[in-house]
């Protein structure tokens, strides 16, 4: 007996090359090849959080599923409806790139927007920091695929950060740089009880600390590839710049800002994996959670709500009854 695991089975494992009559793509000739080398008493067990491509595919294939289970997410995971669930969710959470302010080729100055996101990840850090969780925090920016826009990010967030800093360590500049990310108080910590907030007096300290630690800005791409894990994530807090690489298996830890204004294309499978956001989070943690995004993207994963809900409500019934997906 045998027992076949495959992870992310909607990703690589499906015939890529199903719109040409007898051809098949490498993973799915390999998978095809392993289960026949096996008892024929084997189970081959597909799992995704994304399964749309499984449900689609043509039902005389041998990936196409015999039986269906559903799986529910632990009562402390963070996930898409946590944010977009409800106008109270979205309101607290998602702020609004305006098409105005998304970066063109012939763009100049800095995005208004993300010096937003970026003066907020600041802030929200410092707030962390008082409340004395010292966890590594990250800011996420998933602006386009194209490795040079991702150095384009990198070297104005960089600057950006760098010029903050040079404030810092200015004694002339420090208490307007103090203004100038305090500003961003009210929306930090509206979510917060008014007994349980620290004073913007407070906040000063821990503001410099967050500064004064290195932030490790970096793209993630085919081109710069982390290569080791456990040594990277050892750093105290990072912006991280990406496409693909940073989508579907990545896990960002300890994601505090994200900024999103890559275009959604077609398939909604790719774009639920963009959201890097879900995940665990402490309860201040989340509270102090923000998401930019454009309005193509808002309105995707509000939408993608309704079409899970309704995917598995079908499902479901069919389930309990114990019944072969085909039928």
């Amino acid at each position: 007996l045998s027992l076949i695991i495959d992870d992310e089975a909607d990703q690589a494992s499906l015939n890529t090359k199903a719109s040409s009559p007898g051809q098949s793509s490498s993973t799915y000739s390999a998978i095809l090849q392993l289960r026949a080398s096996h008892s024929r008493f084997h189970t081959f067990f597909q799992i995704t959080a994304t399964a749309q491509a499984l449900f689609c595919i043509p039902e005389d294939d041998p990936l196409s599923p015999e039986y269906v289970s559903l799986s529910e997410r632990n009562d402390n995971y963070i996930g898409i409806s946590t944010y977009f669930g409800s106008k109270e969710s979205k309101d607290l959470h998602v702020k609004v790139i305006e098409e105005s302010d998304l970066p063109t080729p012939d763009s100049e100055g800095f995005p208004e927007s993300l010096n937003y996101a970026i003066e907020y990840f600041i802030l929200a850090v410092s707030i962390l920091r008082y409340f004395g969780e010292e966890k590594q925090l990250s800011m996420l920016c998933h602006p386009d695929s194209l490795q040079s826009t991702h150095e384009d990010y990198r070297v104005m967030i960089s600057r950006r950060i760098g010029y903050l800093q040079e404030m810092l360590d200015n004694e002339e500049y420090e208490n307007i740089l103090f203004e100038k990310l305090l500003e961003h108080y009210d929306e930090a910590l509206k979510a917060i009880p008014p007994e349980s907030r620290p004073t913007r007096e407070d906040l000063k300290k821990y503001i410099g600390q967050t500064l004064e630690d290195s932030i490790n800005i970096a793209c993630i791409n085919t081109k710069n590839k982390v290569k080791d894990l456990d040594s990277f994530w050892q750093q105290q807090n990072h912006i991280l710049i990406g496409g693909a690489s940073i989508e579907r298996g990545f896990t960002v830890k300890g994601i505090l800002v994200t900024y999103l204004c890559r275009t959604t294309g077609k398939n909604s499978d790719t774009i639920q994996q963009r959201a890097r956001f879900c995940g665990y989070k402490s309860h201040n943690h989340l509270l102090l959670s923000r998401l930019w995004l454009d309005q193509e993207n808002i309105d995707f994963f509000s939408n993608y709500i309704v079409t899970e809900t309704s995917v598995r409500s079908g499902l479901k019934a069919n389930i309990d009854r114990r019944k072969p997906f085909l039928k």
